[in-house]
This record gives C-alpha cells, sequence and structure tokens, in this order.
C-alpha cells in the first residue's frame, strides 16, 4: 500500500503546477500565467509523493482528509513561488469550509483562538515588514484549521524557515522577492506529520 500511496502522490504531485496554474487565471496578475516547467513538476511530484509516504505511515485513520489539506497547501504554496499571490478564490472558501468543519465538530474554541492568534502574530509582523494581505489570510486560515496550540508548529517553524532563507539572500546579497506563503504552508504541512492528535484528525 505504501508503493500505490508514494506513486499516486507522486502523480498528483506532479500535476499541482498545473493546477496552480489554472487557478492562477483567476487573480489578477501583473504577467501573464505561465504553465509550470519540468523541474517544477519534477520537485513537486517528489517531494507530493515522499510526503504523503510518511503521512501515510504516520497515521492511515484520517489519510484522506489530511491529504486533502496537503494538496491544498502545495497547490498555495506553487501559486506564490511562480506568481507572487496568494489567491482569494481559494483562502475565501476554505476559510468558510473550515469554520463549517470545526463547528460541526465541535472545535470551534480551539480553532477560533488559533485564528486570532495568527491573524494578531501576522498583522503585527506584516507591520514590520513586506507581508501581503494573502499572507496574513492564509495564517488564518492554518489558524482556524489547525487550532490551538498546534497552529504554533506551523507559525513557529514557517517563520524560522522563512527567516534563514531571508539571511542567505541578504548574504548573497541578492534583494529578490521573498515569496512567505510556502513557508507558511511547509509549516502546516509539518503540523499534519506530527499533530496526529488534532482535534479534528
Amino acid at each position: 500500500m505504501v508503493i500505490v500511496v508514494g506513486m499516486g502522490g507522486l502523480t498528483l504531485g506532479w500535476m499541482l503546477p498545473w493546477v496552480a496554474y489554472v487557478f492562477s487565471r483567476f487573480s489578477k496578475l501583473e504577467t501573464k500565467p505561465r504553465k509550470g516547467d519540468l523541474r517544477m513538476h519534477l520537485i513537486s511530484g517528489l517531494f507530493s509523493g515522499t510526503f504523503l509516504v510518511f503521512l501515510w505511515m504516520s497515521m492511515t485513520e484520517n489519510f484522506v482528509t489530511l491529504a486533502m489539506c496537503y494538496l491544498f497547501l502545495m497547490i498555495i504554496a506553487l501559486i506564490d513561488l511562480r506568481y507572487r499571490i496568494v489567491p482569494n478564490v481559494l483562502t475565501y472558501p476554505a476559510t468558510l469550509a473550515v469554520l463549517i468543519f470545526q463547528v460541526a465538530q465541535g472545535n470551534v474554541l480551539s480553532a477560533l483562538i488559533g485564528g486570532v492568534l495568527a491573524f494578531g502574530l501576522f498583522f503585527l509582523a506584516g507591520q514590520l515588514s513586506p507581508l501581503g494581505w494573502g499572507d496574513i489570510k492564509l495564517a488564518v486560515l492554518i489558524g482556524l484549521a489547525l487550532g490551538f496550540p498546534h497552529v504554533l508548529i506551523a507559525l513557529l517553524l514557517g517563520a524560522g524557515t522563512a527567516a534563514v532563507f531571508a539571511v542567505i539572500l541578504m548574504k548573497t546579497r541578492d534583494e529578490g522577492f521573498l515569496p512567505y506563503a510556502p513557508f507558511l504552508c511547509l509549516g502546516a504541512m509539518v503540523a499534519l506529520l506530527v499533530g496526529v492528535n488534532l482535534p479534528w484528525g
């Protein structure tokens, strides 16, 4: 079964840059959306296959739900990496769906604390750094989905990894744009792996 999961993850991951391209067409971009190149498809496929195998080995009871969360995060990360935007067409419906789900599961308090905490931290961070509202909305979505205290894993890991990359860019004197959503998504992915006792998992 592990081989099936790995191959399925590889196949889905290979297709995700195309999905990101489709959703990017619904957003206001300064340049025309471009389809992913071979390298992006390969990296996405290998990463997805590996992640889903680890997820399967960590927890199989709610594998489908967590795998869908991963695929969503991966699409967001790919869009921000390539097009420098976190599209509302994805975050708004996802936020509504998460709220409805948390209410149905009776996890409202945990979800709200996670969402408010994420908003507060990233709103303040946005006053000191070039964070966009898309990043803040994504942080709130992750906070609502993971709840408290699991959201702390995602936020701290995402912020820490982004800080490391920012230092590397400074060391190399590369002042290029550093997309933040992929780091947030990475933190949330790790939280999915280690947070096997998520309130809704």
